[in-house]
């Protein structure tokens, strides 16, 4: 499944990239329009890109969160939605 996928590498790189340093060189227009061109530049990229902002305001609820929805195939088509609706959920779920 391309968005476990996504997810659990974007989370890998999240840490990585907090641990040895690196920036986030993806941007949104770069996802790809159809499932079968996603590859690993997406996969490692594009999720560090999808996670960091969950991760960065939510933490471990965040990572929790993302984890157990990861994005369905439909919603890998628009991922800043998908990006914006956990987002929204999370804030919902503050005390």
């Amino acid at each position: 499944n391309i968005g476990k996928r996504l997810v659990a590498e974007g989370i890998a790189e999240y840490f990585d990239r907090t641990i040895n340093g690196g920036e986030n060189e993806f941007n949104d227009s770069q996802w790809p329009k159809l499932l079968e061109n996603f590859g690993d530049k997406e996969i490692y990229e594009g999720g560090y890109h999808l996670v960091k902002p969950i991760i960065d305001s939510f933490g471990k609820e965040g990572i929790e969160y993302i984890m157990t929805n990861p994005p369905t195939d439909n919603q890998l088509l628009n991922l800043p939605l998908y990006q914006k609706r956990i987002i929204q959920d999370l804030f919902i779920e503050q005390p």
